[in-house]
């Protein structure tokens, strides 16, 4: 039986590995970026986002379709490692002759060459994803982190190594690369499971059937993610998208935080509920928690932007600053919306997600396309924050017609947290008012902590008893 508890502390130890991951990426970017140029750092961005899609599509839904399952045999786990050895072959292949296709998105045959080595970590992903499958299944989610902790920790020494070295963007492909071989050789020594010479079409086909949706919403979905520097790329150059993904780093920290938490502890937590009246309240719960923790972080980030980067990359990156205000703003209705799309995937409508990241899709490419155009990066940066405001009210709508969300309960904290907040950022920007003569490092000092007190003294004023129940969770109690 899995309790509250197991939750909150799987979740504490994703979350940990992710802020280490995310932490300690961004301290060896600090390192990194004093050795190559903002052309090379744009240039990885290229790869990695071509390798993002690729990962997507190589995994086909079996990790979750895994997950997912009630019961799973012997039987079936060798089948869905044979199948994946067949499918990471094809994809291999696919993705090396499609060099023409490549420097034609990106406007430069460079990021050819970055990817046709990256593919290599593909041969690696069959072991890792059983692995991840079963040690998810037994809920065993705590050894995936530390796993994950140790590649971390071995890209970033690889990394800031070879930069130091003069490998230039070869120091960011490498660590990827030593970072993925690493998690696998982990993951499969601590599951100890290795696949029969076995395989079942008939037991291929339930996996296939829910992983194909699974799949194709990721990849559009990914798409999505991706296609503002995709466009940032092909349309402003690499120096711009260089800059872009500098300030895209800060907000990832505290995104893909809240979004891998949901991944690896809400989806299996759902999915065990499907079927149980507790899901709403699970899912409530769960979204409180989210904006709780988020939002005002993403809004402290946006305020303290231009000093962050100041403090971090120098006056020469200083541009950035004002990318990171945009999209830290962006970032708040990005993670308020992504849960219900787990909860989605979990009662088996995966056909949900799927149209849902086509029309964003569609919406995205051409509202970022057209602006990027004619108003550069500035119209970019508004594009985006409306674009996702518009998809958070879309994902919003169809939860209330797929699991009868209701609006106001799931509303309620929400407006509770944006209230403090707003108070919250008042405060900063009349405090900043006064402490414009100080250091960038002081001055980020005195805000964060004054932040804190102040979010925490309004919340316990104006909202005391969803203050403690919401804190009493991340503290596990």
């Amino acid at each position: 039986m899995i309790t509250a508890k197991d939750i909150f502390r799987s979740a504490r130890g994703v979350v940990f590995v992710k802020l280490f991951s995310q932490v300690s990426s961004f301290l060896a970017t600090l390192i990194i970026v004093r050795f190559i140029s903002k052309e090379d750092f744009g240039l990885a961005s290229m790869a990695f986002i071509v390798m993002g899609l690729i990962d997507s599509l190589i995994d086909f839904g079996f990790l979750a379709s895994i997950i997912q399952r009630k019961e799973i045999k012997e039987g079936e786990l060798s089948t869905c490692f044979w199948a994946l050895v067949f499918f990471s072959l094809i994809v291999i292949v696919i993705t090396f002759f499609s060099a023409p296709i490549i420097k034609w998105v990106f406007n430069d045959d460079r990021v050819v060459e970055l990817i046709h080595i990256l593919i290599l970590t593909f041969f690696i992903i069959p072991i890792q994803i059983l692995s991840k499958g079963i040690l998810t299944r037994a809920y065993k989610i705590n050894f995936i982190s530390k796993a994950e902790f140790i590649g971390a920790l071995f890209r970033v020494i690889g990394s800031i190594y070879l930069a130091i070295k003069g490998y230039g963007v070869w120091c960011l492909i490498y660590g990827f690369m030593l970072d993925k071989f690493i998690v696998a050789i982990v993951l499969s020594i601590q599951t100890k499971w290795y696949p029969a010479w076995h395989f079942s079409l008939d037991q291929l086909k339930p996996f296939l059937s829910f992983g194909v949706n699974i799949t194709f919403s990721r990849i559009i979905y990914l798409f999505v993610s991706k296609i503002d520097s995709i466009i940032i790329g092909r349309v402003l150059g690499a120096e711009i998208l260089g800059l872009y993904a500098v300030a895209i780093q800060f907000v990832n920290v505290l995104t893909q935080l809240i979004i891998t938490t949901a991944n690896k502890v809400l989806f299996p937590v759902f999915s065990k509920y499907q079927s149980s009246d507790k899901l709403l309240n699970i899912v409530y719960r769960s979204c409180a928690l989210i904006s709780f923790v988020a939002l005002p972080s993403l809004v402290g980030l946006s305020i303290l932007a231009e000093d962050l980067i100041y403090l971090a990359f120098g006056e020469s990156w200083q541009e950035s600053g004002y990318y990171l205000q945009m999209l830290a703003i962006s970032g708040c209705f990005q993670v308020m919306s992504y849960a219900l799309p787990q909860v989605f995937n979990s009662i088996n409508n995966t056909r949900v997600n799927v149209r849902l990241n086509i029309i964003s899709l569609v919406f995205y490419s051409l509202g970022l396309s057209i602006s990027s155009v004619l108003w550069g990066i500035d119209g970019v940066l508004l594009t985006l924050i409306g674009l996702t405001i518009l998809r958070f009210l879309l994902v919003l709508s169809l939860a209330v017609k797929i699991i009868k969300l209701d609006v106001k309960k799931y509303l309620k904290a929400d407006i509770e947290v944006v209230v403090v907040v707003a108070l919250m950022a008042l405060f900063l920007n009349y405090l900043m008012v006064y402490m414009q003569g100080i250091e960038s490092i002081y001055r980020i000092i005195i805000l964060t902590i004054s932040g804190v007190m102040i979010y925490i003294s309004c919340g316990f004023i104006l909202f005391k008893t969803k203050t403690i129940k919401l804190m009493n969770s991340i503290l596990n109690r």
